[in-house]
């Protein structure tokens, strides 16, 4: 969860997750995370992108015509994407064919 500010955009560390600490690392100045400096969040100038989600990715099988799905599963932030990635994953030889490439995403 991101939060606007006049400096930025306040985020979530990514190095301790929020916590502002690193337990690994709790022998070097009591676990203080260096990113953050314990704070727990960053400010960064620009909005946080959107997380990648997964899709499950169907398609029909080329020697018998039946739907297979899903064939495989892929991470897109946009269903458009995941077409995209889908058919060149699908068109660089596999049994199925591009043209009957469905993506759904998944829970």
């Amino acid at each position: 969860m991101s939060q606007q500010t006049a400096q930025g955009y306040r985020v979530a560390c990514p190095r301790c997750a929020g916590t502002g600490r690193v337990d690994r690392h709790a022998n070097v100045r009591g676990g203080v995370c260096f990113a953050c400096g314990g704070s727990g969040y960053r400010v960064q100038k620009t909005a946080p992108a959107a997380p990648a989600r997964r899709f499950a990715v169907s398609a029909c099988a080329r020697r018998t015509g039946e739907l297979v799905s899903p064939v495989f599963w892929l991470m897109a932030k946009t269903e458009r994407a995941a077409l995209t990635k889908a058919r060149a994953q699908i068109s660089k030889g596999t049994g199925y064919d591009p043209a009957t490439v469905t993506v759904q995403p998944s829970n």
